[in-house]
């Protein structure tokens, strides 16, 4: 046989198992459209790979979604309160690709204390894939790129700055072992 031949066979092949395929489920209905929005919301550009995708409308919100899921998973390391004077500032610059995954992270800002790096790296590691943030935050790129701060007690317990309110109002230790909220 020549080789259009078989090519020109191969082509008619695929044509008619497509057809057969499509025919096998023509009298199924058509999936409602929401649902398909649902399902295109959620898949991969990758075959077979679905994950969430956030709704935060800005990066300050994503930022917020962010910490809060490490805060969720995390619950044994996270403080209740914070002190006036802290043992550790950390801030680490993430990276989240348009899926969700951690593309990079590194330490941008430390106090010199290794565990603490270490905890604040391990915290994001922990949570694995992330919702992935969407078309409005990532601003047409790829990924989004940010700065989070993670703010340690002595006790080596932490609050993520992104979840605490904008106006911080610290605690001081008094005696029976209470706190009381520092005045300015």
């Amino acid at each position: 046989m020549r080789r259009s031949d078989v090519l020109l066979s191969a082509a008619l092949g695929a044509v008619l198992f497509a057809g057969s395929a499509w025919l096998a489920h023509a009298d199924e209905p058509a999936p409602a459209s929401a649902a398909l929005a649902a399902a295109a919301a959620t898949m991969s550009p990758r075959p077979g790979v679905a994950f969430q995708v956030s709704a935060a409308p800005s990066v300050d919100a994503y930022k917020k979604q962010f910490a809060e899921l490490i805060s969720e998973r995390g619950k044994d390391r996270l403080a209740d309160t914070l002190p006036v004077i802290l043992k550790g500032v950390i801030v680490l610059d993430v990276t989240i690709d348009h899926e969700g995954n951690i593309a990079e992270l590194k330490l941008w800002r430390s106090n010199g204390y290794v565990e603490l790096e270490k905890t604040a790296l391990e915290s994001v590691r922990k949570v694995g894939r992330f919702p992935a943030p969407s078309e409005a935050v990532r601003g047409g790129q790829q990924s989004v790129r940010f700065l989070e701060t993670w703010l340690f007690r002595h006790d080596g317990r932490f609050r993520i700055r992104s979840t605490e309110p904008t106006e911080w109002k610290p605690t001081l230790p008094v005696a029976g072992g209470e706190t009381r909220t520092a005045k300015k």
